[in-house]
């Protein structure tokens, strides 16, 4: 069956130069993986199916590390940022983009278990961020497992893989056929990369400040945040999507 491309979709594959003589575009592939590109925050970052696709609720952590560095850290000399599952690197480098806009100077070190994944999250931090390749490392991990052991971070952000293992038979055809199971798959309930993430936060600092997406499924029974004062944070179509720990 061939497949029928809505007016969007069509545009999208224009603006990045889709071949349209291919006849066989599979039915159900997302567009992103047809040019390798996903749209985020109004940038254009290189992705294959080694990374998921950035969401559009996604850009709204980027506004709320901003927000919190504005905040908390506006007279610091240097902001120091980990982005935790970094896929293909866009939360970091747009939260990167915007402090090097105000002139804020950072280091973040963006982390995944994926190698692949880490490898596009590089190329796509080297193609924004030319002249700030030193403000940034790059470490292949499960979460804080190989970074040193002396890090003193200001922000930890993260969009971790929160799906229900359950749930990922029925997701669409399009994100469980060919976005990684790995990014996605959330554990029994979703939570476990979540808490895993929050187990190892005191092991590396006693001053807590991190931002995490989650399900929209989630609630605060289900995550292990005592003593951190738990938050949760709707997205922009009022459903609970961020979760904020905060011990300063």
């Amino acid at each position: 069956m061939s497949r029928q491309l809505t007016p969007y979709e069509k545009n999208f594959l224009t603006r990045h130069n889709f071949d349209f003589s291919n006849t066989s575009i599979p039915t159900d592939i997302p567009i992103e993986y047809l040019v390798n590109v996903a749209e985020f925050r109004g940038l254009n970052f290189y992705i294959d199916q080694n990374t998921l696709i950035p969401r559009i609720e996604t850009e709204q952590l980027v506004d709320l590390a901003l927000e919190n560095i504005l905040t908390n850290f506006k007279n610091k000399e240097k902001i120091v940022i980990a982005d935790l599952c970094t896929g293909s690197g866009s939360i970091g480098i747009s939260l990167a983009l915007e402090l090097a806009k105000r002139n804020i100077d950072f280091h973040i070190y963006f982390s995944d278990i994926s190698k692949d994944a880490l490898d596009i999250a590089k190329k796509n931090y080297y193609n924004f961020l030319p002249k700030k390749i030193a403000n940034a490392n790059f470490i292949h991990s499960d979460l804080f497992n190989n970074f040193p052991k002396d890090l003193n971070f200001d922000l930890i952000i993260s969009n971790p893989p929160y799906v229900p293992n359950e749930r990922i038979a029925s997701l669409q055809n399009s994100v469980k056929n060919y976005e990684p199971i790995l990014a996605l798959d959330g554990g029994k309930d979703g939570t476990e990369i979540i808490n895993k993430i929050i187990l190892q936060l005191p092991k590396f600092q006693k001053k807590i400040n991190c931002l995490i997406e989650i399900d929209d499924s989630h609630n605060l029974d289900k995550i292990k945040s005592e003593g951190l004062n738990p938050s949760l944070i709707k997205d922009q179509f009022g459903v609970n999507r961020f979760l904020s720990l905060f011990l300063l």
